[in-house]
């Protein structure tokens, strides 16, 4: 997470402040190395439903960016994912359920998901 650290909030929210520079980074990280299907591990490929999600061509899995990493599923927006994620990097003593809930106030959705009680969740 060495890119986080060297960002300031605002360079780092010019960059990841809207959905599809967040997906866009994801998917060039993901798929540094090229494509392998997470289903069949075949390695071509061709556009998927969305922007960014990628298509096996043997077994038709619609991959999206997010699929498998530390961003698959969340039950908030990925803007508010990778903003929580820059503050449990950059903050010297990293973070836990109670805090991300404290600062997530700001994130509605998030704090009555986690209806600010302590989670196992990244502590």
């Amino acid at each position: 997470m060495k890119i986080l650290k060297e960002l300031s909030r605002k360079e780092f929210r010019s960059k990841f402040g809207e959905e599809h520079l967040c997906l866009s980074f994801l998917s060039s990280e993901k798929w540094s190395k090229g494509f392998c299907c997470f289903k069949c591990k075949n390695t071509k490929f061709s556009s998927g439903k969305k922007e960014f999600n990628r298509r096996c061509t043997k077994c038709g899995y619609d991959e999206s960016p997010t699929a498998n990493t530390l961003f698959h599923k969340v039950k908030f927006g990925i803007v508010e994912s990778f903003e929580m994620t820059y503050d449990i990097v950059t903050s010297k003593k990293g973070a836990n359920s109670v805090w991300l809930c404290l600062i997530g106030q700001s994130f509605g959705q998030l704090k009555a998901e986690l209806n600010c009680t302590p989670v196992l969740m990244l502590d």
